[in-house]
């Protein structure tokens, strides 16, 4: 990418870590709840690129294709955890899974809109990064379909 998007953006790393719902009610009183996801969490997807790059991926799949992955009734919970993972947190749940996995798939989108789209929310003129936000969807999609019957995915940007 080209300097445009800026060597801090470019620090931040996503994870995609599912959880039994089981472990909800103690993320929400962890002191540390990244401990907690390490004990008893599992990695599910990786993300190469900034994490940066999804929270503008998020707004994407949201405005254009109504696929809301920001909003799967945890958001309490998620705002809670956010500071003390040090950034930005959703928790993906079964309904949203059962909603928007199949809508998911990277064929069904086009690198080419994809970076229209980043550069005009950010604002920037990053030639690759439609590959960074199909990477994107690839990622949404694999931690979605990791998730088993009972828990959810504690997806954070940080």
């Amino acid at each position: 990418m080209n300097s445009t998007f800026g060597e801090e953006r470019m620090s931040a790393i996503a994870s995609f870590i599912r959880l039994p719902q089981e472990a909800l009610p103690i993320l929400r009183h962890a002191a540390s709840p990244g401990n907690l996801l390490s004990a008893r969490g599992q990695v599910v997807a990786h993300y190469r690129w900034s994490g940066y790059v999804l929270a503008t991926l998020l707004c994407f799949l949201d405005e254009r294709r109504k696929i809301d992955l920001m909003k799967g009734g945890e958001e309490e919970l998620a705002g809670q955890i956010a500071p003390k993972l040090g950034g930005t947190c959703f928790i993906f749940t079964a309904a949203q899974k059962d909603k928007y996995l199949a809508s998911l798939s990277a064929d069904a989108f086009s690198k080419e809109e994809l970076r229209d789209y980043f550069n005009k929310f950010n604002g920037t003129n990053e030639a690759v990064i439609g590959d960074a936000m199909l990477d994107g969807v690839r990622a949404f999609q694999q931690s979605l379909g990791a998730m088993e019957p009972n828990s959810v995915i504690i997806f954070s940007i940080g």
